[in-house]
């Protein structure tokens, strides 16, 4: 199979994927969002790299943003919501933040491919993103190794839910510029 018959093939099964997501989860995401205060971003390895995306399409969008981590991270407090992101649902860096956001009285809010996860008992809303691990079960065929298809998934999702939370806050897309980095 050729680079772009695999890429084609990739993109079927992300469109499979994010076809089963509920949308009465993101329905609760972005009540959670609207009514939060702050938010703040967490996630281990590529999942956090996605997050990070995520959260500065957030801060391009006006919304108050921090990752995790950062030095210029404010301590969580009750009315913060806390998006955490684990395709297992058993990555002990994120669990250890969901635990401490959950001792200060915040909202924690999971992007995880596993409903039956301590990420997702711990937390007040979850998205789960159905995406099998191709690598470990590939009676589906998958194209991409581990957990590349939540890790996209997420992206895809992540993009397209701030488009829509802008929208319902008559926010236009080019507000995105406005708050576009500018020193590159």
């Amino acid at each position: 199979m050729d680079i772009v018959e695999n890429s084609l093939k990739t993109l079927e099964d992300l469109k499979r994927i994010i076809s089963r997501i509920e949308i009465s989860e993101l329905d609760l995401l972005k009540k959670e969002i609207f009514s939060a205060e702050r938010l703040f971003f967490t996630g281990r390895g590529r999942s956090l790299l996605i997050m990070k995306s995520i959260a500065m399409r957030f801060m391009q969008f006006g919304f108050e943003v921090y990752l995790v981590g950062e030095t210029n991270t404010p301590a969580f407090r009750k009315g913060d919501l806390l998006l955490a992101a684990s395709a297992s649902g058993e990555t002990e860096g994120t669990l250890l933040n969901v635990r401490k956001a959950k001792n200060k009285k915040g909202r924690v809010a999971a992007f995880t491919g596993a409903k039956k996860s301590t990420l997702a008992e711990l937390a007040d809303v979850i998205v789960q993103i159905p995406a099998e691990n191709f690598e470990k079960e590939n009676k589906n065929g998958g194209t991409l190794p581990g957990g590349s298809y939540f890790e996209t998934g997420l992206l895809v999702l992540g993009d397209n839910l701030i488009i829509n939370l802008a929208a319902g806050k008559n926010i236009e897309t080019a507000r995105l510029f406005e708050l576009h980095a500018n020193l590159e």
